[in-house]
């Protein structure tokens, strides 16, 4: 089975992150698919187009030994920090409940994801270890019942009020990964 876990990129750091095709993977997306900043590396680099396209290739075929060869790479790599899509997003239930028990079977590691798919993750739970972040582009409205909400604002633009605006480098800051429900980030466009 053919699994790509990134080591990072510039504005994570280096935090190891497991993607998928953008777009097509994303629910709800069609307030910001044509700003998409995943869409732009997809287009750009062959190399992440096949590493996204053959995870999610290795999801759909066969969802179990996907979800043990994760639980077993990620408790190998030991990382503190672990990003769930820095491009695509949770497409069915099945696929976010199996987040939840690699997030279970990885207690040692803190792991993250920016979601708009709410209709995929309302049953399943979520471990202690798992933040999950409501991603609000302009013109949405944000769900402030369970989740914090990561706000996007166009570039010049401001941050809305309240909001902790992303100094630009996961590794450093590390502030969204112990975000709780009522409070916000907020990440200029690019």
């Amino acid at each position: 089975m053919s699994i790509s876990i990134s080591k990072g990129n510039t504005k994570t750091g280096r935090i190891p992150a497991f993607s998928l095709p953008p777009i097509k993977s994303c629910p709800n997306c069609d307030a910001c698919k044509k700003d998409c900043y995943a869409l732009k590396a997809w287009r750009q680099y062959p190399g992440t187009r096949k590493a996204w396209q053959g995870n999610l290739d290795a999801v759909q075929s066969d969802l179990a030994s996907w979800e043990s060869e994760m639980i077993s790479r990620i408790n190998r790599m030991k990382a503190k920090f672990f990003r769930i899509h820095v491009s695509g997003d949770f497409f069915s239930p099945e696929y976010y409940k199996a987040w939840t028990r690699i997030a279970r079977a990885c207690p040692s590691t803190r792991f993250l994801a920016f979601t708009k798919a709410f209709d995929n993750i309302r049953k399943g739970g979520r471990p202690t270890n798992l933040t999950i972040v409501h991603s609000s582009f302009p013109g949405m409205a944000p769900n402030r019942t369970k989740f914090p909400i990561a706000y996007t604002y166009p570039k010049g633009g401001a941050a809305p009020v309240g909001a902790k605006e992303c100094p630009g480098n996961c590794e450093t800051c590390g502030a969204c990964w112990y975000l709780k429900a009522g409070e916000a980030v907020a990440f200029e466009m690019h």
